[in-house]
């Protein structure tokens, strides 16, 4: 992984602006500008990557660069706790987060950039590392192009995206999203009624909540508004 996240400033996002609309109006012009496209999927560009004729498969791959770009560090080294699921805010204030961080930021940016929550699920794996292989409690998000599928694994220890019965390394679970949870100790999804049994992720998405609700209540030039009117 990077050292850091990749950012660009006001002319880097001016210019994928104007690239993407040379790419959209100019047949001629995909071929020049399909890679600056695919290599950077920044918020400034966002509106325009959703009307996109790009492949969600590209989508995948450039947001899956971005977060693995981040510094991986352990939750005690940042947060102080033992166990601790940052928002993407949160994950981009610190410039670094670990697994779970990682996998829950690129869902969150793949459903901004329009991808069905029905194809987005987290998962919770064992990973086994090493020669000696050891086991440890890892997290990956999966996408699925059609519900029978098998899953693609955008993962933050290698930057390659493959499909789960390729993964050897992973020992499934379950898996979750906002809609629901699946079994996956069978090797086969297995749905489950009931909201998902992880405190944490409830947690969560109060959190990302909030500062969704916090970003509104706060207009540019603007004091934020009395804890009364919100």
């Amino acid at each position: 992984m990077g050292t850091s996240a990749t950012r660009c400033g006001a002319a880097g996002i001016a210019l994928l602006a104007f690239a993407y609309s040379a790419y959209a109006g100019d047949p001629a012009a995909r071929a020049a500008t399909q890679s600056l496209l695919l290599a950077s999927v920044q918020p400034g560009v966002e509106a325009a990557m959703r009307g996109s004729p790009l492949p969600e498969a590209g989508l995948l791959r450039s947001v899956n660069e971005r977060y693995n770009a981040y510094r991986w560090v352990s939750d005690v080294a940042l947060w102080g706790e033992a166990d601790y699921w940052a928002t993407p805010l949160e994950l981009q204030a610190r410039g670094a987060g670990d697994c779970e961080d990682f996998a829950i930021a690129k869902y969150f940016h793949l459903r901004r950039l329009g991808v069905p929550e029905s194809r987005l699920r987290l998962m919770v794996a064992g990973l086994l590392r090493g020669p000696r292989i050891s086991f440890e409690l890892h997290m990956v998000l999966i996408y699925y192009a059609t519900p029978e599928s098998d899953p693609l694994v955008l993962d933050n220890v290698t930057p390659d995206i493959h499909p789960l019965s390729q993964r050897g390394d992973l020992v499934p679970r379950l898996a979750f999203n906002r809609e629901g949870w699946w079994s996956m100790q069978t090797g086969i999804a297995q749905v489950r009624s009931g909201p998902v049994p992880i405190v944490r992720w409830h947690g969560l998405l109060a959190r990302v909540e909030a500062e969704r609700l916090a970003a509104l209540a706060v207009a540019p030039g603007q004091a934020p508004a009395p804890a009364a009117a919100r």
